[in-house]
């Protein structure tokens, strides 16, 4: 299984089975932390309050993740039984809050919430896109085009 892409990335074109092949159950955190799902794992993204980088690790099980974004989930590859990777954004909708597996009723974009795709643009639902953003760093989301 080679689950390299070289650093050559961008959010359509990084080896097209990497997710579903390198990140099944599990969230990328960062450039070189991966955060098993299946061990209670997850991605906290938090933003110090000087510069524009975030800071990106796994939290344990029992663990909270203070003033950062709680990535449970950032595809579809991560959600089973036909939910979807949903993210919520703040009240003036410039960052994700958290980010978890829901059933697609439940995820609505009138209600602040997104479809997250990661690097799979079919994930989106018909009439969106998968867009970058970059709160936190790493996402991407089924906007409008």
């Amino acid at each position: 299984m080679n689950c390299s892409c070289n650093g050559n990335c961008s959010l359509t074109k990084c080896c097209d089975d990497y997710a579903s092949v390198c990140e099944p159950k599990a969230v990328s955190c960062g450039f070189e932390e991966i955060c098993q799902l299946a061990a209670g794992e997850y991605c906290c993204a938090s933003k110090p309050s000087t510069g524009t980088q975030w800071i990106l690790g796994c939290i344990l099980p029992g663990e909270q993740c203070y003033g950062g974004v709680s990535m449970y989930c950032n595809g579809p590859e991560d959600c089973t039984g036909g939910d979807v990777c949903c993210g919520t954004l703040n009240a003036g909708l410039t960052q994700f809050t958290t980010m978890k597996c829901e059933s697609p009723a439940s995820c609505q974009y009138a209600s602040g919430k997104r479809v997250m795709c990661y690097l799979n643009p079919s994930a989106c639902p018909s009439g969106y896109v998968c867009k970058p953003w970059n709160a936190p760093q790493f996402s991407a989301y089924c906007g409008t085009p």
